[in-house]
């Protein structure tokens, strides 16, 4: 069936009677109706941003309007279509959201290869007196690998740049020399690839890999106490690489001597090089932080609007950015700057339900504990309910309690789509909503992770 037999005007109608005038404005208004086949009918949205936004929040309501207008039966998917996504893009400035800076740009194949944020440059990381000597260190480090601060160990709580850094060095480097031999990853990912190099017989090619590196970069490190084997490899690991004056950077949420159940060799080896911690950023680099996002913006915030968001998130810059982004997504939707009562009023949810800054993987251990599920079998293939039920709550709870994508989720739990991710938030919500036990996990979870409800 062709666009011209979907009943637009009845369902946008429907939809904006469900969401209210001044909803459907701002976040409804630049679908578009691509095609109905086979009862699933394929919704245009204009940027990544809209589609995750609509699907977490709006996609009840999408579903209703759409069923009404075409029958029960109606399956809905969004898809983000070239000449929309160009539209929106040219009528909102050269990118419609926060268009990043052009520093110089690495190696294209090696920085995708590595799964680097492109936006996460040494350029784009704003220097302050929380960071000045993490900041310097890494800078160093990547001017001269191997030369300086052997291995670069920095920490510090949730959200505070870590990963910014170790991805700047990173690309740096690539920069500079396109042939590195670079790794990036966590210390999950290492641990990961360790245990399927012993299951599938092949430890010999992976030893052969990460002892052959220029560079190793490990974020996450702390994530490598879950398993003794797995500290006595990347021991090896490390002994190898240091002998050969490759250059280590790696990232924690806590000083080596903290991370419990680190095996005492590898606590001797991080803390041989630089130990440097990264505080929780003040307010003037907040909102040198701001100011500089809002630079780079098609539609740059107000200075009032900027002092007013750098006063209200000062727990950390993930949060900080997060709130920008939400209201650079506002401005762009209605072509136009926003004051100072609007954002607030924009991020009153925010300010209203202020959260613990809490990581992905606390959340994953919780609700492994809470539903006796090894992390390992949330992560996995497994369909029995108890994992399944698991998996769903994980989902949800990242979604609501980190600002992570629903495709960063997805990748989280075993590389699922952002669609699976959807439909599972959608599941715990109807779950919640039709007084079903599972209202009593998520309490006492929220309780345990101490994040808010």
């Amino acid at each position: 069936m062709d666009t011209g037999s979907i009943p637009q005007v009845e369902i946008l109608d429907g939809l904006r009677r469900l969401a209210g005038e001044e909803r459907f404005d701002r976040w409804l208004s630049h679908i578009e109706f691509v095609s109905y086949e086979d009862d699933v009918l394929t919704i245009g949205v204009p940027n990544r941003f809209l589609q995750e936004w609509i699907e977490a929040r709006y996609d009840g309501m999408v579903k209703e309007a759409v069923r009404g207008a075409l029958g029960e039966r109606t399956q809905v998917r969004y898809t983000i279509p070239g000449d929309l996504f160009r539209r929106f893009r040219e009528a909102n400035g050269e990118e419609g959201t926060c268009a990043p800076s052009k520093p110089a740009r690495p190696h294209r194949d090696a920085s995708a290869t590595l799964g680097l944020n492109r936006g996460q440059t040494l350029e784009t990381f704003v220097e302050g007196r929380s960071n000045r000597v993490a900041y310097r260190a890494a800078r160093e480090v990547a001017r001269q690998p191997g030369s300086f601060y052997n291995p670069l160990f920095v920490y510090g709580d949730t959200g505070q740049g870590k990963t910014h850094l170790l991805m700047g060095i990173a690309q740096a480097m690539l920069a500079k020399d396109p042939k590195l031999k670079i790794h990036y990853g966590s210390g999950e990912h290492f641990a990961n690839a360790f245990v399927g190099s012993l299951r599938s017989g092949d430890i010999r090619r992976f030893r052969e890999k990460f002892r052959s590196l220029d560079v190793l970069i490990v974020d996450d490190v702390h994530l490598l106490v879950s398993k003794r084997h797995t500290q006595e490899e990347f021991l090896h690991t490390f002994n190898a690489l240091g002998d050969g004056g490759s250059q280590i950077v790696l990232a924690s949420d806590a000083h080596p001597n903290a991370i419990q159940q680190l095996a005492k060799g590898l606590v001797g080896r991080f803390v041989s090089g630089l130990v440097v911690r990264i505080d929780p950023v003040d307010f003037e680099t907040r909102l040198k932080i701001l100011r500089a996002a809002s630079q780079r913006a098609s539609i740059p915030l107000g200075e009032d609007v900027l002092r007013a968001v750098a006063q209200a998130f000062d727990t950390n810059v993930r949060d900080l950015m997060g709130a920008f982004t939400r209201l650079l997504a506002v401005a762009s939707l209605e072509r136009r700057p926003i004051g100072r009562e609007q954002a607030l009023e924009v991020l009153a949810d925010l300010l209203r339900n202020p959260r613990r800054s809490v990581g992905p993987r606390e959340i994953l251990r919780e609700v492994a504990a809470f539903y006796r599920s090894p992390v390992e079998e949330i992560e996995g293939p497994g369909k029995a309910r108890r994992v399944a039920r698991a998996r769903q709550v994980a989902m949800y709870l990242l979604r609501v309690s980190t600002d992570r994508s629903l495709a960063e989720i997805g990748r989280l739990l075993g590389g699922r789509s952002h669609g699976t991710v959807a439909a599972a938030i959608r599941k715990v919500e109807s779950l919640t909503t039709a007084g079903d036990p599972i209202v009593d996990d998520l309490a006492e979870l929220r309780r345990t992770i101490g994040i808010g409800g």
